[in-house]
């Protein structure tokens, strides 16, 4: 399974994501984006996984990259991803923030229950998360 981010907020974040730059798309808008990433100083890879997979939500979804990747190594455990769409004259930020990492954790139990009962295959957390829901939307 391939997962830059296990927790449950970071699949809302990029879903969140992905509707915006399509709506601002269907209006004919061509928006700049920021991603940015907090992390404790002892995060030794800047930017995050998770960065650069939002990163490439919003090349997937306007053809081209964000103006910059933003990163901090400072403060509290555990992390914060934000990506502001600048449109004109406003902007729009989406955000997600993990306080504890039991939320990653209680991700990775989540995948490891999903993926032991589906078939040998490259996966991503994104299509556990999105089987889950379709399963009690079922």
């Amino acid at each position: 399974m391939r997962a830059p981010n296990l927790s449950l907020g970071y699949w809302i974040l990029t879903g969140a994501l992905q509707l915006a730059l399509r709506r601002v798309g269907g209006m004919g808008m061509n928006p700049e984006t920021v991603v940015h990433d907090r992390h404790p100083k002892t995060k030794k890879d800047a930017p995050s996984a998770t960065a650069l997979s939002l990163a490439a939500t919003v090349e997937t979804e306007t053809g081209k990259n964000p103006l910059e990747i933003t990163f901090d190594r400072q403060g509290e455990p555990v992390n914060d991803h934000a990506v502001n769409i600048f449109l004109d004259g406003e902007y729009l930020s989406l955000k997600h923030g993990v306080e504890e990492i039991q939320a990653m954790a209680r991700g990775a139990v989540m995948a490891v229950r999903w993926i032991v009962k589906t078939p040998p295959a490259l996966v991503t957390i994104t299509d556990v998360y999105d089987e889950l829901l379709l399963r009690r939307l079922g």
